[in-house]
C-alpha cells in the first residue's frame, strides 16, 4: 500500500505564530487609519436587507524593502480576511476572524504554506519590523505634519468674568442624559465618551459640578444599584474638577472656593444614609484623579475612617489589613512602579503618617517587589512620605534587601529632591555603599520617536514618547508646565499600535507639533525638574520609568537661565538674522502670530488681576484698556513669555520638520527682545497679546 501523500505535521518552530502574527499587525496596521476604516464601513454597510454578497476585495498590499509582498482580502462576513503572503522562498495563507472596531483576533488558521519554513521564520521578521517601524512618513501622517494648521482648535481655556451660577435643572437633566451615555459606552467595553457638543457643554458650565455630585449619591444610594452609571457619574465628577482644578491655577478665587465647598460637603456627606464608605471614598477620589488638593478637614475625615490611626497603637485588625493590602499589592502587580501608583492613589486619601507606616513595612517585606518599591516611594508628593522612605533605606541597607536597581534608582532620584531633603538620602546611599551593594548599570536606551507640541497659554507642552520600531509599543508621556515643573507624567509600557496611532492622531487635533531630537527632552525635562522643585513640586514615579526607558541616566535639577540662553540663541543666528532690519522684519512676523497661527490661539492672559484691570478701562475705550495692560499688567509677566519663546527657540531647533524649524528664527528673536528693555508698546508680538487678552475680558460670560 502507498503511502497517505499527506505532507506530516511540522515540529514546532514558531513559523506558524510568525505568520499568525504578521497578519494581525496587518490588519491592526490597516484600520488603525481612520480613512481606511471608513472605507471598510462603507463596503460592508450595515448589513440590513442586502441580498448580494459583498466582492472580494483587496484592502492593502505591502511591498516589502526585504522582498515579497503580502495583501489583506475580504471574505463573506464583515469579520472574515484571508491574509496572503508571498516570497521566493515561501507562500502562506492565513484566514482570520478578526474585528477591526477594537482589533481583537477571535480566531486565525494557517490555510496554507509551501516552502522553506526556515527562510520563512527569517523573512517574517523583517517584515514585522517593516511594520511596526515608524518612518518619517508614518510620523507626518500620524501627526499631521505635512499640512497646515489652520484647522487646529485649541483647548478650553477659561474666559469667564466672575464665578459661575447656580446649577440648574436643565443641567441636571442634561447630566442625567450624559452619564446615562456614558454608561452605556461603559458597558460597551469602550470606555467613557462624550460627544463633542456634550464636551463643550462640560467644559463651560463648571457649576454642573454639584449636579454631577447629587447624581453620584443618587446612583449610588439606589436601592438597584447600577455600577456602570455609578462608574460614569464619577467619571464626570472627576473630569469636572480637573477643569475647575486648571481655573485655580489660573488664579480664580472661585474655583478654589467650589473646590473647598465641594469637601466640606464631602464630610457631611459621610453621614448619608445608606452611602456605603467604600462608595464615599470613590467620590473623595475624584479629587485626587484630578490633582485637587485635599484639605486639612477632609484629611482628618479620613484619618477617622481608618480607626484614630497613630503608628504606635495600630489595632491588631487594622495591622492585619494593611498586611493584607500589601500581600495583594505585591500579587497582582507587575512591577515596583504598580505598586507605587496604587499606593499613591490609595494614599491620597489616607493620612500621611499611616503612609509613612506603609513604607516601613514595605521595606521589611519579604516580597521583592515591596521593597524594591520603597525608593520610588522616594518621588511620593508627600514629604512625610519621602522622608520615611530616606529613613528606612537607611536602616535596611544591605545586599540581600536593597537590590542593585534600588541603589541605581536611589541615585538617580537625589537630585529630583529639594535640597533640605538629600542629606537623608546621601546618609543611606553611603551605607548602602559601605554594605557592598552594588550599583546596577542603567538599562540602554531605546530607540524612540519623541514628539512634542508648542506651549499654550497656560504654559503647558505636552512631550510624547513612543517606541519607533520594535514588536512591543511603549507608549509614555510628560506635561511640563510654566511656573509649575512636571505637571504630569505616564507610562504605558504595552500597548498596542492601534491605540498609540489613535492617541497620537487626536493630540494633532488639539495643538501643532513636531518630531525632536533627543537634545530637547533632555533640556526641557531638566528645566522641569529644577522649575518643580523651585515651587516645592517633586516628579512623580512615572519620571524615572521614564528615565530608565528613554535613557535619562544624567536627568539632574539644571533651570534655564532665561537671559543667557536667549543672548546665546541670538548670537547662534546667522549674522544676517541679527541685523537691525532683520530684527525689525522678524517682530513684525512674529506681531501676526496671535491672529494667524494656531499655536498663538490661546496666547492672552487671563485671570482675576487683568480682568479688573480691564474693568478700570471705559467699556468702549478698548484702546485704553490695550495701554493698561501693556504698561501695567504685562510688564510682570514678561520674563515668563521670554522664557516660552526661548523654550519654543530650542523646540524649533531640535524639530526635524522644516517649517516648524524656520520658526526658530522668530521665536528666538523675539525672546532677545523681550530679555532687553524695550517698552512692551513697540514689540508687536505683545500687543497683539494686549488686543486678545481684552477681547476676551470683554467677550467672555457664562
Amino acid at each position: 500500500m502507498a503511502k497517505s501523500p499527506r505532507t506530516p505535521t511540522p515540529r514546532n518552530d514558531h513559523t506558524n505564530e510568525a505568520l499568525l502574527e504578521l497578519a494581525e499587525a496587518m490588519l491592526d496596521e490597516h484600520f488603525a487609519d481612520i480613512d481606511d476604516s471608513d472605507a471598510y464601513e462603507a463596503l460592508f454597510g450595515s448589513g440590513r436587507g442586502r441580498r448580494k454578497p459583498v466582492p472580494v476585495t483587496t484592502l492593502t498590499t505591502w511591498q516589502f524593502e526585504a522582498g515579497g509582498s503580502a495583501s489583506v482580502t475580504t471574505k463573506a462576513k464583515r469579520t472574515e480576511f484571508t491574509i496572503t503572503m508571498d516570497h521566493p522562498k515561501f507562500q502562506a495563507t492565513v484566514a482570520m476572524v478578526y474585528q477591526p472596531d477594537d482589533g481583537e483576533v477571535l480566531s486565525a488558521e494557517i490555510a496554507a504554506f509551501t516552502g522553506s519554513r526556515k527562510d520563512a521564520r527569517q523573512v517574517l521578521e523583517k517584515w514585522l519590523d517593516e511594520i511596526l517601524t515608524f518612518d518619517e512618513d508614518d510620523i507626518a501622517s500620524m501627526f499631521g505634519l505635512e499640512g497646515d494648521d489652520d484647522d487646529n482648535d485649541q483647548p478650553f481655556f477659561g474666559e469667564d468674568p466672575g464665578a459661575p451660577p447656580p446649577s440648574t435643572p436643565a443641567d441636571a437633566a442634561r447630566i442625567q442624559r450624559i452619564a446615562a451615555s456614558v454608561a452605556r459606552s461603559l458597558k460597551a467595553d469602550a470606555g467613557p465618551m462624550l460627544s463633542d457638543d456634550d464636551q463643550v457643554w462640560f467644559e463651560a458650565t463648571p457649576q454642573t459640578l454639584w449636579s454631577i455630585l447629587d447624581a453620584t449619591l443618587a446612583a449610588s444610594t439606589a436601592k438597584r444599584r447600577d455600577p456602570s452609571l455609578i462608574a460614569a457619574h464619577l467619571f464626570l465628577l472627576g473630569a469636572q474638577l480637573e477643569l475647575i482644578r486648571y481655573r485655580i491655577e489660573s488664579g480664580w478665587d472661585w474655583a478654589k472656593n467650589m473646590t473647598d465647598t465641594f469637601q466640606e460637603r464631602m464630610i457631611q456627606i459621610a453621614e448619608t444614609p445608606g452611602l456605603k464608605s467604600e462608595d464615599w471614598f470613590e467620590i473623595v477620589s475624584a479629587l485626587v484623579r484630578a490633582k485637587v488638593e485635599i484639605q486639612p478637614d477632609l484629611r482628618n475625615r479620613l484619618g477617622e475612617d481608618t480607626g484614630g490611626f497613630q503608628p504606635e497603637d495600630m489595632p491588631e485588625e487594622l495591622m492585619g489589613a494593611m498586611q493584607t493590602m500589601l500581600t495583594d499589592m505585591a500579587e497582582q502587580t507587575p512591577t515596583a512602579f504598580d505598586v507605587v501608583e496604587a499606593m499613591t492613589e490609595s494614599g491620597s486619601v489616607m493620612p500621611a503618617g499611616l503612609l509613612a507606616f506603609l513604607v516601613h513595612e514595605m521595606a521589611r517585606s519579604p516580597h521583592a517587589k515591596l521593597r524594591e518599591a520603597v525608593p520610588i516611594m522616594l518621588l511620593h508628593p508627600e514629604e512625610g512620605v519621602r522622608r520615611a522612605a530616606a529613613t528606612v533605606l537607611e536602616q535596611i541597607a544591605s545586599p540581600d534587601v536593597v537590590s542593585p536597581e534600588s541603589l541605581r534608582r536611589m541615585i538617580a532620584v537625589r537630585n529630583w529632591l529639594p535640597e533640605a531633603e538629600r542629606p537623608g538620602l546621601d546618609q543611606a546611599i553611603r551605607k548602602a555603599r559601605l554594605k557592598d551593594v552594588a550599583c546596577a548599570q542603567w538599562p540602554a536606551a531605546a530607540d524612540v520617536v519623541i514628539v512634542v507640541s508648542t506651549i499654550d497659554g497656560s504654559g503647558a507642552q505636552s512631550l510624547l514618547i513612543a517606541t519607533r520600531a520594535g514588536r512591543s509599543n511603549v507608549f509614555a508621556g510628560l506635561l511640563v508646565k510654566q511656573g509649575f515643573g512636571l505637571r504630569d507624567t505616564w507610562f504605558e509600557p504595552e500597548q498596542t499600535r492601534r491605540e498609540t496611532n489613535a492617541i497620537l492622531s487626536q493630540i494633532r487635533l488639539k495643538t501643532p507639533v513636531a518630531e525632536v531630537d533627543r537634545r530637547y527632552l533632555d533640556v526641557i525635562v531638566q528645566h522641569a525638574i529644577a522649575s518643580g522643585l523651585r515651587e516645592g513640586q517633586v516628579p512623580g514615579p512615572n519620571l524615572l520609568r521614564i528615565a530608565e526607558y528613554a535613557g535619562g541616566a544624567e536627568w539632574r535639577d539644571r533651570l534655564i537661565d532665561v537671559g543667557s540662553e536667549a543672548a546665546e540663541l541670538f548670537a547662534g543666528l546667522d549674522e544676517a538674522a541679527r541685523t537691525p532690519a532683520a530684527i525689525e522684519a522678524s517682530l513684525q512676523r512674529s506681531g501676526a502670530w496671535i491672529t494667524r497661527e494656531a499655536f498663538a490661539e490661546s496666547w492672552f492672559e487671563d485671570d482675576s488681576a487683568i480682568r479688573a484691570l480691564v474693568a478700570r478701562a471705559p467699556k468702549r475705550d478698548r484702546k485704553a484698556a490695550i495701554q493698561l495692560l501693556l504698561t501695567e499688567g504685562l510688564p510682570p509677566g514678561r520674563m515668563v513669555w521670554a522664557e516660552r519663546m526661548v523654550l519654543l527657540g530650542l523646540w524649533a531647533s531640535a524639530a526635524k520638520e522644516k517649517d516648524r524649524k524656520a520658526l526658530g528664527v522668530d521665536f528666538v528673536t523675539l525672546a532677545h527682545i523681550l530679555v532687553g528693555e524695550r517698552p512692551l508698546a513697540e514689540i508687536p508680538f505683545m500687543v497683539g497679546v494686549a488686543e486678545k487678552t481684552v477681547m476676551v475680558a470683554r467677550s467672555a460670560r457664562w
